[in-house]
């Protein structure tokens, strides 16, 4: 019996560590995508004031967070783009870590060309 119970307790350790490289591969991904999506505004900078608009919409449909969470910030000749993001730990809520620091933020900081 206590050999039954060790290795259930074991196995949910082990299925954690599985969760969380799952985690990280769709983590991986949606900085990818990411950096893709504010490389392609900064080449269009210029061009029109939707894009900025464009840019927190297709951000907050990868990280599902809100548009006003988004911040873009420009001064001179660069621009910074910040979003949260949630769910870093996966299990996190079994692990007894909070909503609020289960989170990272990612950030781009780019020169706007010219």
């Amino acid at each position: 019996m206590k050999d039954l119970i060790t290795c259930m307790g074991s196995l949910m350790i082990l299925m954690v560590f599985v969760m969380q490289f799952a985690s990280n591969q769709v983590m991986i991904t949606k900085f990818a995508a990411s950096d893709y999506i504010v490389e392609e505004y900064q080449k269009n900078i210029h061009e029109n004031t939707e894009s900025q608009d464009d840019l927190k919409k297709r951000l907050s449909s990868i990280f599902q967070c809100d548009e006003e969470e988004i911040y873009i910030n420009k001064e001179g000749k660069y621009c910074d783009v910040s979003v949260p993001v949630r769910g870093i730990i996966a299990c996190g809520s079994l692990l007894g870590i909070p909503e609020d620091e289960n989170m990272a933020v990612y950030r781009h900081k780019f020169e706007v060309l010219e």
